[in-house]
């Protein structure tokens, strides 16, 4: 099956085979395709909840997820290029820090997230929000410029924005407030009000 291949691909990449560079053909095209059961396959070869990929492997998913980025974020086939770029918000699952590329990549992804996405990139986001809750706010107000919902994951995104006031950044905590109020959706009422002096 495609995924098979797919994760065998990406297994031979990840483990250093020699022929299997980020620059070799085999990997080019499967970065480069548009088939969207291989986007779907290695997006999840990179990302497993439970399973997370051992830290001595974490170079190697940024080397892959930068060339998708560079893939993608010209947007020339737009159906897969944003599947593309959303995958990024999983993949943040193996990270514990979130550096100036990183923020970079996925200011660049936030306006394409897919809606199935978004429960975990909140989730991703949560995590790292302590370490760089500038970062974090930042790439919240790109993700809600896109788009606002009373979301599952309304509890985290309150706690994010708390964190956000608490670390003296106001103005983007604000801002997240305000983006959910003009659209009518009132979950951060208590946090703005609470922190509003």
């Amino acid at each position: 099956s495609i995924t098979n291949i797919v994760n065998q691909l990406c297994s031979a990449y990840l483990t250093e085979l020699e022929s299997f560079s980020i620059e070799s053909p085999l990997m080019q095209s499967l970065i480069s395709s548009n088939n969207k059961s291989i986007i779907s396959s290695y997006t999840y070869f990179f990302w497993s909840p439970n399973n997370l990929i051992p830290e001595r492997y974490i170079e190697k998913i940024k080397f892959f997820w930068k060339s998708i980025i560079d893939n993608a974020k010209e947007m020339k086939n737009a159906e897969t290029d944003r599947l593309k770029l959303s995958a990024g918000f999983k993949w943040l699952t193996n990270f514990n820090e979130l550096d100036d590329e990183l923020y970079e990549w996925l200011m660049i992804a936030a306006p394409y997230i897919e809606q199935s996405d978004k429960y975990f990139a909140y989730q991703n986001l949560e995590k790292l929000v302590i370490k760089s809750p500038e970062k974090v706010g930042k790439i919240l107000i790109e993700l809600f410029k896109n788009g606002v919902s009373y979301d599952i994951s309304r509890g985290r995104i309150a706690t994010m924005v708390q964190v956000l006031y608490d670390n003296k950044l106001k103005e983007i905590a604000d801002s997240i407030c305000n983006i959910h109020g003009e659209k009518g959706i009132h979950f951060l009422r208590d946090v703005f009000q609470k922190n509003k002096s």
